[in-house]
């Protein structure tokens, strides 16, 4: 017997003359054709069982895989009803919190309404009975009787007449609303959905009482107090221009810690931070009178990271050449909006500084605060260019004129309350006057001037206000001085 090489397949010895003949075909005897296949089987059963052991790890590789797959799916499952259990108790939490300090304030104006009501129901009481008792001596009291008795009926009705009936102003009680205020986190084992506040009008006409000034004594007292910022545990953060510091202090005005800007990306170049915020994120974001770069820090003062500004034109700051950052404000959708006032423009940025977009401006924008409709309240901190209110594409609403009886003002810090209106739909904004005035004014966010809040500064930057925006902190260049509004 033979084996054909070239077929594959063993042949007789007819087939080795007839259809499988040299040369077009290849033939061996048969036993050694037998002995190499074997071999070549051997060959490749070996080869294939290594296979085999390959693929049974991957196999191996691919159910472990399954299986720390099913336990994350499962993890995330019980992490989701975890979360949603907690946003559900933060819920009621601040539903119950919402509710207290709505019946707190229907508990004074139900109180304030109730002593109105007694004292004019009393009034008219002893009106009428003064009335009654004028008519009938008139009518029917003898000479003698209206002689003798007129003297102490013409008392009480005098005090009657001149008498000032109790009054309710709507200013501070009558609601407008609610403001939710965002939360900073939901992913930290702390999840909170954030503030539900009353919103309502505050009286225009009560004067603001200095309750505590701080920052003026001790070894770290202030060199230059320029902008102030109230972290989330009340800590009160100044921004010390001279001395290119930030300076922290406890609820109560006392001094806690400092820390440095002059760090970072351009760390040993002069440094003079201007204005300071408190982000969603809980960080300090700080802008640079002498640096195009804004900083950001923790609140225990350690240096994050950066951002540079992005002019309208898309020209970075490297193109720019030197920049002045000082304005610096954060809207409701986490952006941080930032004032460049060597080229004049606001650029917005996303919390991790994406640049989102750039607006020229007629005016410097050394101070920003945003209303709730996201309109820009942007301060010149310069008495020939003013304040304006402008829109997210730069178009001005108004500008903020000076008050009457002062001849000329040099508007710096500004915020924007998000609990009080003037209006039902006026934001209140608050604006220092650094020049002549030396004072605080209240402003709509329409632009129309509402009335003093205080003269009791002396060369005041900038402001800023409490949690529950009834205390304003005001930087009065070696101070800081508290407000009660």
């Amino acid at each position: 017997m033979f084996y054909c090489e070239s077929c594959e397949v063993p042949i007789c010895r007819q087939c080795v003359v007839i259809t499988h003949r040299h040369p077009e075909h290849k033939q061996t005897e048969l036993k050694d054709a037998a002995k190499k296949k074997k071999t070549q089987l051997q060959q490749l059963q070996e080869r294939c069982k290594k296979k085999e052991n390959e693929v049974k790890e991957d196999l191996q590789e691919i159910r472990k895989f399954k299986r720390d797959f099913d336990f994350s799916v499962s993890e995330a499952r019980t992490q989701i009803d975890k979360t949603v259990l907690k946003l559900k108790s933060s819920i009621d939490q601040a539903k119950k919190e919402a509710d207290r300090e709505l019946s707190i304030i229907e508990k004074e104006g139900l109180d304030n309404i109730k002593n109105a009501d007694e004292q004019l129901t009393s009034l008219i009481s002893r009106m009428s009975t003064a009335e009654m008792v004028s008519k009938s001596l008139k009518e029917k009291g003898s000479e003698f009787e209206l002689a003798a008795d007129y003297k102490s009926l013409k008392s009480v009705l005098e005090t009657s007449i001149a008498s000032e009936p109790a009054k309710i102003s709507a200013a501070g009680r009558i609601l407008t609303g609610v403001e939710f205020e965002e939360a900073t986190d939901l992913h930290g084992s702390q999840v909170s959905i954030g503030r539900i506040k009353p919103r309502r009008k505050r009286d225009a006409n009560k004067a603001a009482t200095m309750k505590m000034e701080f920052g003026n004594t001790g070894n770290e007292k202030l060199n230059y107090g320029w902008d102030v910022a109230v972290t989330p545990t009340q800590e009160i953060v100044v921004t010390d221009t001279n001395a290119a510091k930030v300076r922290i202090y406890n609820p109560n005005g006392e001094f806690k810690s400092t820390f440095s800007v002059n760090v970072g990306i351009d760390a040993g170049k002069s440094s003079s931070p201007w204005c300071i915020q408190v982000g969603p994120d809980g960080l300090l974001y700080v802008t640079d009178y002498n640096s195009p770069f804004v900083k950001i820090f923790d609140l225990q003062g350690m240096y994050r990271r950066y951002f540079h500004t992005v002019s309208p034109d898309d020209v970075a700051y490297n193109t720019l050449g030197s920049s002045s950052l000082q304005g610096l404000a954060i809207n409701s959708k986490h952006q941080v909006l930032v004032g460049n006032c060597t080229h004049n423009f606001i650029s917005y940025h996303s919390l991790d500084g994406t640049h989102v977009k750039s607006i020229k401006m007629t005016i410097r924008p050394a101070f920003l605060a945003v209303t709730s409709k996201g309109n820009i309240v942007v301060s010149s901190y310069s008495s020939s260019t003013g304040a304006q209110i402008i829109d997210g594409s730069g178009n001005v609403l108004s500008n903020l004129h000076n008050p009457a009886g002062v001849s000329s003002w040099g508007p710096a810090g500004v915020v924007v309350s998000k609990y009080f209106r003037v209006d039902d739909d006026e934001d209140e904004v608050f604006i220092v006057d650094y020049a002549n005035g030396h004072a605080v004014y209240r402003y709509s966010s329409s632009g129309k001037y509402i009335g003093c809040v205080t003269k009791d500064v002396s060369n005041a930057c900038g402001l800023t206000l409490s949690a529950d925006e009834k205390r304003m902190f005001v930087a009065d260049t070696k101070t800081v001085k508290c407000f009660e509004i």
